[in-house]
């Protein structure tokens, strides 16, 4: 896991923004097989399972 600050990265605020209907909406995870918009700790430690 690493953590990716998009308002010093532009590349990476394309990457959430073309997942949020040009939204760069944080927090973003990315994950193996999908992307999850603003996740709750909850969410991640059961995906992360």
């Amino acid at each position: 896991m690493s953590w990716v600050n998009i308002l010093r990265d532009a590349e990476a605020a394309e990457f959430v923004a073309s997942h949020r209907d040009g939204e760069e909406e944080v927090p973003t995870a990315v994950t193996g097989t999908g992307v999850m918009i603003d996740p709750t700790p909850e969410s991640i430690k059961a995906h992360l399972r």
